[in-house]
């Protein structure tokens, strides 16, 4: 195969390279990029900021932490996996630019050879003696051809040796390129490795404060959720008659949109502080919750994941206010607000702002309680039902 092939040949295996590096490859589609652990860990960043002036902590906190380091473990395997690429990058582009310097090496002192053959040839004495020496029209017109074709091949082999020193210093450039994005990747990863053991000594600190106050806590959840559960069947009882029940339309279309519907809050903007179901805190206490807490920053706007009719608005004391709306026969219920944007009756759209989160002024805690149950009283997981972050 000539330079020419092997040039294409080689073009084609780095491309190859650099698509498995910056196309999206099948590692990078089930995984979270660095960009975007590096914006959730911001927002878990910012939740503890909010909270970090405030001595008294919940076990939101613990679980903002433990998200934090999680996300933090995760980012330091892809900061290793990238750099574990860019190495074997790396090294293709050496083995290839030493190929083409070969190459190149190669071609040079074999046209040479050949260049100074063909310039004999083509001197001005020697083109028209042979020309004119020609016994025939036919002979002469085929030594002009000849001549012709000389030169061409002359024009086209420099052509080449240019192309090939280009392209010798495109690679000679992207390998420069990809050693310096490994050395700021190295860095990276160290300074994570710092933040990372100083997030673990912030958390055992956090655990070790909270330990004493854990059944504090629980009590006052499991009073919350009793109130929750006894507004919503309060709320059938006084806003579904069957005058006011909404069109069925929305009952059929409802669970047909499950795993699509919208966080009730931004999804970037939040954090699932707590699961549905039975589920154990940071010291092995079983809980069960019968929606989802979604821990976000302050002032977040609420909206309505579907289409529907609110059918009720109430305030639970020292709880904040809890809207429900119906879906035929599913209800949406969004607690913990600050105030509400919607009125009893009222018909809602799809991401509809009904109100805002509310803040908790002794922990400076931002948290939404968001179910989803059908009747007459079946909780379901709204994890879910939407769509993921």
């Amino acid at each position: 195969m000539g330079i020419h092939g092997l040039k294409w040949t080689k073009i084609s295996l780095l491309l190859g390279i650099f698509g498995i590096l910056f196309g999206i490859p099948s590692w990078a589609q089930k995984r979270p990029s660095r960009h975007d652990l590096q914006k959730k860990i911001h927002l878990t960043d910012q939740l503890l900021n909010e909270t970090e002036n405030h001595q008294e902590k919940t076990l939101n906190d613990l679980t903002v932490l433990d998200r934090r380091i999680r996300l933090r473990k995760r980012l330091l395997y892809q900061l290793g996996a990238d750099i574990s690429k860019h190495g074997e990058t790396i090294e293709e582009l050496r083995g290839l630019i030493c190929e083409m310097e070969e190459d190149i090496a190669r071609f040079t002192e074999d046209y040479g050879k050949t260049a100074q053959l063909t310039y004999q040839k083509l001197e001005s004495d020697n083109y028209w003696i042979s020309v004119l020496s020609s016994k025939s029209f036919s002979n002469a017109y085929q030594q002009v051809i000849y001549f012709r074709q000389l030169r061409q091949f002359h024009q086209r082999k420099i052509r080449l040796l240019k192309e090939s020193q280009a392209e010798l210093d495109k690679q000679t450039y992207l390998l420069e390129s990809e050693i310096e994005e490994k050395r700021s990747l190295i860095e990276q990863k160290k300074k994570e490795v710092k933040t990372l053991a100083q997030n673990k000594q912030q958390q055992e600190q956090v655990y070790a404060s909270l330990k004493s106050k854990v059944s504090t806590f629980r009590s006052q959840l499991t009073n919350q959720q009793s109130q929750l559960k006894k507004l919503i069947r309060q709320s059938e009882n006084i806003f579904l008659t069957s005058a006011d029940r909404v069109d069925t339309e929305y009952g059929q279309n409802f669970p047909r949109n499950k795993g699509f519907l919208p966080w009730p809050i931004s999804s970037s903007r939040g954090v699932i502080v707590g699961k549905f179901g039975k589920t154990e805190d940071p010291y092995g206490n079983q809980i069960e919750n019968e929606g989802i807490y979604i821990r976000t920053p302050k002032g977040q706007l609420v909206r309505s994941v579907y289409s529907g009719k609110v059918s009720g608005v109430q305030q639970i004391p020292l709880s904040g206010y809890v809207v429900i709306i119906e879906h035929g026969e599913y209800r949406t219920v969004y607690a913990n607000l600050k105030e509400t944007f919607v009125k009893p009756g009222e018909l809602v759209s799809a991401n509809q702002q009904i109100g805002t989160v509310r803040t908790e002024s002794r922990t400076n805690e931002t948290v939404l309680n968001f179910l989803i149950y059908k009747m007459p009283d079946v909780f379901l997981n709204p994890e879910g039902w939407m769509i993921d972050p």
